[in-house]
């Protein structure tokens, strides 16, 4: 996860902008900005997201959650693996569509004999 994430995820989840991040953590909002643009915490910074957010610096530390590390052969064994299953998801998606489908026709149905 890189700079700008952690951000975003911190505002995001927190309900805060960038500036109350700024402010809580006690540095400027340009050291904030700074740092995304260099995709690079400063020593200061870190201290500071250790004190206050430390489970968000974990997160941006956690390799496994980095995309890159994302691997197409593993979802393609997974979904291989799994066609029963994933056949099923799949039936239950195309019934509920149609299922609701059918209920939006209904309902447009009942309004426009109602505006008869």
């Amino acid at each position: 996860m890189g700079v700008k994430s952690l951000f975003e995820h911190i505002s995001k989840n927190e309900g805060i902008s960038v500036d109350e991040i700024a402010k809580k953590l006690g540095v400027a909002k340009s050291t904030i900005y700074y740092s995304i643009n260099k995709n690079a915490l400063s020593l200061k910074l870190h201290k500071a997201l250790k004190k206050h957010y430390p489970n968000y610096l974990e997160a941006m530390d956690d390799e496994s959650l980095a995309l890159d590390d994302y691997d197409p052969v593993k979802v393609a064994d997974y979904v291989v693996g799994n066609e029963e299953e994933m056949l099923q998801v799949d039936k239950f998606r195309l019934w509920l569509q149609t299922k609701v489908q059918d209920g939006v026709i209904e309902v447009l149905s009942i309004k426009k004999s109602g505006n008869s």
